[in-house]
């Protein structure tokens, strides 16, 4: 029996690839809308020499960009990486995908890119147009506090920042301050354009606007005068603290030694998360030493009726005690616009109103 065999030879000649994805596809995930957020596609040269390399122009009506693709045919050199940034910016909440084409002189790769937008949201507690820093004494509450919890999907970078700072042309009576702060109080619970208007007042004549230099500034968030910024999880939450701050040319003479704005107690700086709407307290001493409330109105914000005002002492020449006339304390009155931003998009405006006692004169 005789069998023949028949030999077959194949021959297939391969290539070396001259250029290596780490990657094929760059999946953003959700990622908020409207703002920068940067991939990275990473691509090898294995050869022992340059290699030109290019990558193709995303859509440009699309939420893609890549500067490297602007520069043209570009050399990777030998056993060298070259990172490409990838940027996506969400203007949507649907999932967009592109395919993106890396080439050199003999090979042609393509890389999907894909990611959706989530829109940014946020609470604040409380949250409150219009809010009040207890006038600066004593036993004044000095700081602001309050809560923002993020809302949406994703983590997101939050900056909050005060826009600008006013300081009202002249000084307010004490009766003034309860009008003011209890209009204020009114407003808060009325509808969105009475609010608007109240606010627009303090673009008028009788406000001024604030120092341009920080360290003057009557409210402060702790930065050094810039943006605070900060990122929260979903759900995540973070307290923030505006500060009334009493500066050398509004204190009185004696108040670094009573325990004023430049006393070193820590008593004197009290915090509330509460609505100064809820309750609001002002403490003053009455020349006897005893300790007296002010007058609240029934809703809990500041009443009409103001405090009796104190009275001083004196000895007449005949021993008798006169009394003198009541002392009239002027404050002086700040405002503070701030806002609560994620990128271009402001999520939240409020105002926030402090006043100082500058003056108390005999009259």
């Amino acid at each position: 029996f005789c069998t023949e065999s028949l030999k077959l030879s194949l021959v297939c000649s391969t290539t070396k690839p001259n250029i290596i994805l780490f990657s094929d596809r760059i999946d953003f995930g959700e990622r908020t809308m409207n703002i920068r957020h940067d991939g990275w596609l990473f691509v090898w040269n294995p050869t022992t020499r340059p290699v030109p390399l290019k990558v193709s122009f995303p859509s440009p009506v699309g939420p893609f960009f890549c500067a490297f693709a602007l520069n043209g045919e570009q050399l990777l050199y030998p056993n060298h990486t070259l990172p490409i940034n990838i940027t996506f910016i969400p203007e949507h909440e649907a999932t967009v995908n592109e395919m993106l084409e890396v080439s050199s002189e003999t090979m042609r790769l393509h890389v999907i890119v894909s990611g959706s937008g989530v829109a940014p949201s946020c609470t604040i507690t409380p949250d409150d147009t219009f809010n009040v820093i207890q006038t600066m004494h004593k036993h004044g509450h000095k700081t602001l506090i309050f809560r923002i919890t993020n809302t949406s999907g994703t983590n997101v970078r939050f900056n909050v920042q005060m826009e600008w700072t006013r300081e009202r042309s002249e000084p307010m009576t004490n009766d003034e301050v309860y009008d003011f702060v209890e209009r204020l109080g009114v407003v808060e619970r009325a509808d969105q354009e009475q609010r608007v208007a109240m606010a627009s007042q303090l673009e008028g004549e009788e406000w001024t606007v604030g120092p341009e230099k920080t360290e003057e500034c009557a409210f402060d968030l702790g930065n050094g005068g810039r943006p605070l910024w900060f990122r929260l999880d979903p759900k995540g939450s973070r307290y923030v603290q505006i500060t009334l701050t009493l500066h050398r040319r509004n204190r009185q003479p004696n108040e670094d030694e009573d325990g004023g704005c430049g006393g070193s107690s820590s008593d004197d700086d009290e915090e509330s998360l509460e609505s100064p709407f809820g309750s609001i307290e002002e403490v003053l001493r009455s020349p006897d030493g005893a300790e007296e409330e002010a007058l609240k109105s029934p809703d809990g914000g500041f009443g009409r009726k103001s405090v009796k005002p104190s009275r001083d002492y004196v000895q007449s020449d005949d021993g008798q005690t006169a009394t003198a006339l009541p002392i009239v304390t002027k404050r002086r009155a700040h405002a503070a616009k701030f806002n609560v931003h994620v990128g271009h998009s402001v999520l939240r405006q409020f105002y926030v109103f402090g006043f100082v006692d500058v003056d108390s004169t005999n009259s």
